[in-house]
């Protein structure tokens, strides 16, 4: 579940500000590329709009290389927080960005206020329909930045499915959630675990038996269920239904068939859209594999 990303492409006077972000709005009419100088930027002022650092939002490394960037070019790189829901006079982070950027119900016309977002990832293809951030490709790709960046190290999921928009760059990820799942391999011996209905058979197989000799009964399975409205709600259940709906994996609609929008809800829904597919593959089921995990 990716959280936060840094958008952004250029506007104006602060090309350079790329090697800090590497997201700012693309400045009018032709891309423009250039290298860092000290100091060369002094005086020039580029304003970010960022989530609010609170209820265990941290961005701290983010404000880190800002300060870094400033005491190396001159400039100065102001934040704007907002919300994720709207707070007072203040709208949502989502609805300033937009605003910002420009949507493509409104015809793309943004305020243009702000050189750089920090957003969520899944709104990368609604700002790069209006133009509103940068291409980035070019300068990430640079044998130098590649490098700095240490890009190949990103994970792959999270550089193909929140970074990268039609086979390009457009914005860093600063901070990623994904789900794994581990196994104590004492339990688990020659079972063979690949798929999510072998992991909650062994998970409930487990259920209820004394598994660090404490003489109480433990649970066959430990998962995050946060607070409502909290990623870790549905982030399991989403890593279960997610190989049960795109069985061609991301490039897929996940909830609907994107050709005539029918919902992939159940098995019969599934066989229209993958002929060949089990017939236990559909929501449906993710839902049912879910709930023996959680009861």
């Amino acid at each position: 579940h990716a959280r936060l990303f840094v958008e952004s492409g250029m506007k104006g006077q602060a090309p350079s500000l790329l090697l800090l972000l590497l997201a700012w709005r693309p400045a009018r009419g032709a891309e423009q590329q250039c290298q860092l100088s000290d100091q060369r930027y002094a005086g020039v002022t580029v304003t970010v709009v960022a989530l609010q650092e609170k209820g265990g939002v941290n961005l701290e490394n983010l404000y880190v290389r800002a300060r870094e960037f400033e005491n190396f070019t001159g400039a100065v790189v102001d934040f704007v927080q907002r919300d994720v829901r709207p707070s007072g006079d203040n709208p949502s982070l989502a609805a300033e960005v937009f605003a910002d950027a420009g949507k493509v119900e409104t015809g793309c016309n943004g305020a243009g206020v702000y050189q750089g977002y920090v957003i969520k990832g899944n709104q990368v293809p609604d700002l790069v329909q209006c133009g509103g951030i940068a291409n980035l490709s070019t300068q990430v790709e640079q044998s130098q930045t590649w490098s700095d960046l240490d890009w190949a190290d990103v994970a792959t999921a999270i550089r193909q499915g929140t970074s990268t928009y039609d086979s390009k760059v457009y914005s860093l990820p600063i901070d990623a959630d994904y789900m794994a799942t581990v196994v104590r391999e004492d339990l688990a011996g020659n079972t063979t675990l690949d798929t999510w209905e072998q992991w909650v058979a062994f998970a409930e197989s487990q259920n209820g038996t004394d598994m660090n000799g404490d003489g109480k009964p433990d649970h066959g399975a430990c998962i995050a269920l946060g607070p409502a409205g909290h990623f870790s709600v549905f982030g399991v259940l989403m890593a279960i239904a997610a190989p049960h709906l795109q069985l061609g994996g991301t490039p897929q609609g996940a909830f609907f068939n994107t050709d005539t929008l029918e919902p992939k809800l159940t098995a019969a829904a599934m066989s229209q859209i993958y002929p060949d597919a089990p017939s236990s593959f559909s929501f449906e089921t993710a839902l049912a594999l879910y709930k023996r995990l959680v009861d």
